[in-house]
């Protein structure tokens, strides 16, 4: 089933501005028409500027709307950046995150039941120092 038409078909006036510009007409007739508007523009240098720049541009069709122009076309890019996040700015951004309550926190790793771990002794143990050569 074809779709209904609703409203004024494209293109057709409005019935109300069609009746002010016949309005608009037999206002102009009545007040003497062309003669009359001819004695007001001639009356003084205002009234024909007035009829030159405001009423007769009125009557001129309109111009055609230009289309935009296009830009040119650009080279093709023989490469790629990448952007990195510096380190300072994922640091600035994770401290704001957890500021506001929104951080995703990191499942910190569980050491596993053989490992325990190790005191402040052990690790300096481990460290290579050299002084035992003095």
């Amino acid at each position: 089933m074809a779709k209904a038409q609703r409203g004024r078909p494209k293109g057709a006036r409005n019935k109300l501005t069609n009746e002010a510009k016949a309005a608009i007409l037999e206002a102009f007739e009545k007040l003497g028409g062309v003669d009359r508007l001819v004695k007001w523009v001639e009356k003084s240098e205002a009234n024909e500027a007035l009829y030159w720049t405001r009423i007769f541009p009125k009557l001129l069709p309109r111009q055609p709307i230009e289309p935009a122009p296009q830009p040119e076309e650009l080279p093709p890019v023989k490469g790629a950046l990448i952007w990195r996040t510096p380190a300072w700015a994922k640091a600035a951004q994770k401290k704001s995150q957890l500021r506001a309550g929104t951080a995703k926190t990191a499942a910190t790793p569980r050491p596993k039941a053989k490992e325990r771990a190790k005191t402040a002794e052990e690790k300096l143990a481990e460290i290579p120092c050299g002084w035992d050569d003095y």
